[in-house]
């Protein structure tokens, strides 16, 4: 589990225990005796969230923290020692988020570099928003449609961290997933307007809260400050979660999604099918709504025997090839895939936004497995293919390392049974046409539990 829900200040000397929330609000109240702080930073990583704002809203005037990882150089202390003279809290706290930028910038660590200044005085008006919102999406004749709305929002919205298997971890960007939800149009209906008024309000308060933020391209889609929402599902983490969720609304809606589970959750009505678009269709049962978390496909090789051979890359079902009204999806494969010093590699969608595309790959590196991790950006030259690196994971710790370690030269990589050394002129990795003249695709429903339900498998000609 994260910082944001096991706490900060990691005490090596103590088996990695750690300030916990209530530890820290309990001290806030006994230490401050009912004065208030200025500004609290963290030094640490994924502190940006709501649950931290909450807590310090009754102590503290302005948070600052990141809703990413910090990369390993951190704060620049000498700097905010020169800006405590500053007049305003805004003037200290945007030193100190340029300042820690420029660090990163200098290390070619500023991708996927985030630090937000949050005011704290109007978090009243936040907590309430919140808790009508997801108020609004419990609602009980609405419940079912509401819930996978907050799953499309919640998937499509920045997401932070990575869990020991390498995919995004629970922690969604909160105004973006509130704008999305806002603004969806996935149900024909006006009854929707039960959380979509609400959604609204949450995230125009929120953006008037950002005081102000720092963002790198990899993660600029994140607007400040982000939510604990349980996208893969971890019990154990779940259960901690509830006991320092702040509001009994998102609590109540938690503990709902996650009782009386069917032993079937997902099903397919149509297992495949070639529509006419060309393009390969799955359909899902209505009752899937209820549990569906995403819909994704993987490309395979196809063997001279017909089998399927090794897989080539899995991505989300796009969008705009997604009927979520009558769960069809439909596969828009451009017949591309990725290419790490002209080998091929097997690449997996972990993140997408309107600004990039986030996928990792399994390789080994210098004799160690380990997960690579790097983003498809998208702009006005088109799409860039560039690396964020490997990112370690601490299991005696239960934490992703605050660091993220770039691929350099001669660095040896092995994926599957190919083996390369990276060029000293540096790491070249690209988007090529794939090599095989047929390919397979399936479709992966996966349940918000982690389960897969895979669809038929259908065979393409890569002409």
């Amino acid at each position: 589990m994260e910082e944001q829900l096991r706490g900060a200040c990691f005490d090596e000397r103590y088996n990695n225990d750690t300030l916990t929330v209530p530890e820290l609000k309990e001290a806030l109240e006994g230490g401050l005796q009912g004065k208030r702080l200025s500004v609290v930073g963290f030094d640490a990583c994924l502190m940006a969230d709501y649950e931290v704002a909450k807590a310090l809203s009754d102590y503290a005037d302005m948070l600052i923290a990141s809703q990413n990882y910090e990369v390993g150089l951190g704060w620049d202390y000498s700097t905010i020692t020169r800006s405590l003279s500053k007049k305003t809290g805004a003037d200290l706290a945007k030193d100190i988020c340029d300042d820690y930028m420029d660090k990163c910038v200098e290390v070619s660590k500023d991708g996927a570099a985030t630090l937000s200044a949050i005011d704290l005085t109007n978090f009243p008006e936040i907590t309430k928003a919140f808790d009508d919102m997801m108020a609004g999406i419990n609602n009980e004749m609405e419940g079912i449609k509401a819930r996978l709305a907050l799953r499309i929002a919640t998937k499509n919205a920045a997401s932070f961290g990575a869990n020991s298997t390498g995919h995004m971890d629970n922690f969604v960007d909160l105004a973006g997933a509130a704008s999305i939800l806002a603004d969806h149009n996935m149900y024909k209906s006006n009854e929707q307007e039960i959380y979509t008024s609400k959604a609204k309000t949450v995230d125009s308060l929120i953006s008037d809260a950002i005081i102000y933020k720092v963002n790198g391209d990899f993660k600029a889609n994140a607007t400040g400050l982000s939510v604990y929402y349980p996208s893969h599902y971890y019990m154990d983490e779940i259960r901690e979660y509830l006991k320092i969720c702040p509001s009994e609304a998102y609590r109540q809606l938690i503990m709902g999604i996650f009782n009386d589970i069917p032993q079937t959750t997902i099903s397919y009505q149509n297992r495949g099918y070639i529509g006419d678009d060309g393009k390969f269709h799955v359909t899902l049962t209505p009752e899937s709504s209820r549990y569906l978390l995403n819909v994704t496909y993987t490309v395979y090789e196809q063997n001279e025997d017909g089998s399927l051979g090794n897989p080539i890359i899995s991505k989300y079902v796009e969008n705009e090839d997604s009927d979520w009204e009558n769960l069809d999806f439909a596969v828009n494969f451009d017949g591309k895939c990725f290419e790490l010093e002209k080998n091929p590699i097997m690449a997996t969608q972990v993140d997408v936004s309107a600004n990039n595309e986030i996928y990792m790959s399994k390789v080994i590196r210098n004799g160690v497995p380990e997960t690579f991790r790097f983003v498809v950006l998208k702009g006005i030259l088109g799409k860039q293919v560039r690396q964020v690196g490997v990112v370690l994971f601490n299991d005696e710790a239960g934490t992703a390392s605050r660091d993220v370690l770039p691929l350099k030269p001669g660095d040896k990589i092995e994926v599957d049974g190919n083996t390369f050394t990276i060029d000293i002129k540096g790491l070249t990795l690209k988007k090529s046409d794939i090599r095989s003249s047929k390919y397979a695709v399936q479709v992966v429903a996966y349940d918000m539990f982690g389960n897969e339900f895979k669809s038929d498998v259908s065979i393409f000609d890569n002409e």
